[in-house]
């Protein structure tokens, strides 16, 4: 059985990447799904978990494919 590489990173919203990764003019609210077409999978951190809602985390999958994979950290474990 072959199991893909997903290559990701912490988080998708980082001011750096504005005009490098993700077009200068790109709202925040379209990041996640620009994201999702280049990379597989992304590492959400312990410390963002109190700040997510469900409501959240139901647009999240809306705008990613059923392929791409969230890793959430919990309390030093990764699991997804």
């Amino acid at each position: 059985m072959q199991h893909p590489l997903r290559i990701g990173t912490r988080g998708w919203r980082h001011e750096a990447w504005q005009g490098t990764f993700y077009d200068a003019d790109l709202p925040q609210e379209w990041q996640l799904s620009w994201y999702a077409n280049h990379l597989r999978s992304v590492w959400v951190p312990a410390d963002r978990l109190h700040a997510i809602s469900l409501d959240e985390i139901a647009v999240w999958i809306e705008d990613t494919d059923p392929d791409f994979r969230f890793i959430v950290e919990i309390e030093g474990a990764s699991v997804y």
